[in-house]
Order: C-alpha cells, then structure tokens, then sequence
C-alpha cells in the first residue's frame, strides 16, 4: 500500500496564499466567509436549535443579519440564488 505525502486541502485545490493577501474559495460564488466569536451560551444555544430544526447554521446566520439590519433599517441586497424558503 502506498502512503501518500499529506498535502493540506487548499494546496491540493490549487489555492495559494500570500501574507496580506485573501485567499481564493471560488466555489463560494454568492457567498463570503465570516469567522467571529460569540458567548458560549449563545452558540450552544445555537447549535441545539440548528440541529432541532435540521437548518444549516448559515442560514439560520442569514437571517439573524436580516432581522438586524431590518431592526437598524440598514438597506441590503440578496446575492444568493436560492435561501431556506426556496424562494429564487
């Protein structure tokens, strides 16, 4: 059996990354990564409801920031094609 060299993911899918320079995930074509911190009690919150209702966590995401930027009356458009209603 051959062992192959690890090789991390990003590498492998051609992706490279330069210090101050963002890397490329073009198979998020309408969407962008977000990375915060929450309190604990909230993302344990978070998860049991994601996995009761069996919704992606980045939908339930969506329309958090929906609802806030409604609270705000903060002006926004929809990039993606397709949300948890199955609207287009």
């Amino acid at each position: 059996m051959e062992i192959l060299p690890y090789i991390p993911i990003a590498k492998a899918r051609g992706f490279t990354a330069k210090f101050g320079k963002k890397m490329s995930y073009p198979e998020l074509k309408y969407r962008s990564r977000l990375t915060v911190s929450v309190d604990n009690g909230l993302l344990a919150g978070f998860n049991e409801l994601a996995t009761e209702l069996r919704i992606p966590k980045s939908w339930l995401v969506d329309e958090a920031l929906e609802d806030l930027l409604k609270k705000y009356e903060k002006a926004y458009e929809k990039t993606s094609r397709q949300y948890r209603t199955g609207q287009h």
